[in-house]
């Protein structure tokens, strides 16, 4: 279970990549806070996976932090790639079964 310590880190990370990122669509631009948030999330996967795949609800581009965290991830098929809600989708059901979703 994560502390209230690091849960606020955590989410002051997550603030500082969003304002960083804000106008860009790709995950090509990682800067720290990001680096910084798979490498904390990679020390605890249990805790830390699901505030991904709730950050994952919010924006899409999470879905890059979580397989980079968990080294694994879905098949996107090629008619899915572009489709936001698909990839979410996608992602949410490989969560769910791989435990990291309740």
């Amino acid at each position: 279970m994560l502390t209230n310590e690091q849960i606020e880190i955590f989410q002051s990370l997550v603030d500082d990549w969003s304002d960083k990122s804000r106008f860009q669509s790709g995950m090509c631009n990682v800067y720290a806070p990001f680096i910084k948030i798979v490498e904390i999330a990679k020390t605890n996967k249990k805790d830390y996976l699901p505030l991904l795949f709730d950050l994952l609800k919010e924006d899409f581009r999470w879905y890059q932090a979580i397989q980079l965290v968990i080294e694994d991830g879905p098949l996107i098929g090629p008619n899915d790639i572009g489709n936001v809600n698909k990839i979410i989708d996608i992602w949410t059901q490989f969560g769910k079964e791989k435990g990291y979703i309740k």
